[in-house]
């Protein structure tokens, strides 16, 4: 609602949503984690319960501040064009949350075999693989849109969603044989680099596009269930 239909901005917000998310799972890889293996974990699960009332208390604060759309009291069906949209929007659901599946799938053999890295730091090495990739990513498709080449979200979301694949699939040798994720290799590397370019590239833009082609009836409901059903495959 804050941006028009076209609007290049609206790309640009869900990007600035994704890496401040991905801020805040650093801090808490480094905040909460060092809290909880030094002083105990009830104390770093506290931490993040105190972060989160702030954030909920700044989102109180200014969410009178937001526009807002009048609804009508007869709404009108979905026509055509809208359940055509519809389709579209739950093939990309589909997609995108088996993709953050199948992430999740390759995360837990490097989670179950490393005996040098505990869990949360290398959440952490995730979160800031993003955080630094972000910039760089976000100039090359700037100059890409001033050149004329602007790709289309589907063409995004295709290349994150192939990337994520290559990234999984650097994990195999991990998933078969158990001693590999007990040493740094370039398995450590791969993985995190190509996922995270494909996280980039997948979630605020799946997001940017789910808002805009999802009906207006249902834009808040449809990104809901999108949400949901990534939370529910993952």
């Amino acid at each position: 609602r804050n941006y028009a239909a076209g609007d290049a901005r609206r790309d640009t917000a869900f990007s600035v949503l994704f890496v401040v998310g991905n801020l805040g799972a650093a801090l808490s890889g480094l905040l909460v984690s060092s809290v909880g293996h030094e002083y105990g974990w009830s104390y770093g699960f506290a931490l993040a319960g105190a972060g989160l009332a702030l954030g909920l208390g700044a989102f109180a604060s200014m969410w009178r501040s937001f526009p807002r759309t009048p609804t009508s009291q007869t709404p009108a069906p979905l026509t055509k064009v809208d359940r055509q949209r519809v389709s579209v929007v739950g093939l990309t659901i589909l997609l995108v949350s088996l993709s953050a599946a199948a992430y999740d799938f390759a995360m837990t053999p490097l989670l179950s075999t490393s005996a040098n890295i505990d869990a949360d730091r290398l959440g952490l090495v995730e979160s800031m693989t993003v955080l630094v990739l972000a910039l760089p990513l976000a100039y090359f498709l700037a100059a890409c849109r001033r050149r004329g080449r602007k790709s289309s979200s589907l063409l995004k979301i295709a290349i994150g969603i192939l990337l994520t694949a290559f990234g999984v699939l650097s994990a195999l040798p991990f998933m078969l044989d158990r001693t590999l994720g007990t040493t740094l290799s370039w398995g450590w590397v791969v993985f995190p680099l190509l996922t995270a370019v494909g996280t980039l590239l997948i979630v605020p833009v799946s997001w940017s596009f789910v808002s805009k082609l999802a009906p207006k009836r249902y834009a808040s409901t449809t990104m809901a269930v999108f949400l949901m059903a990534t939370s529910l495959l993952s």
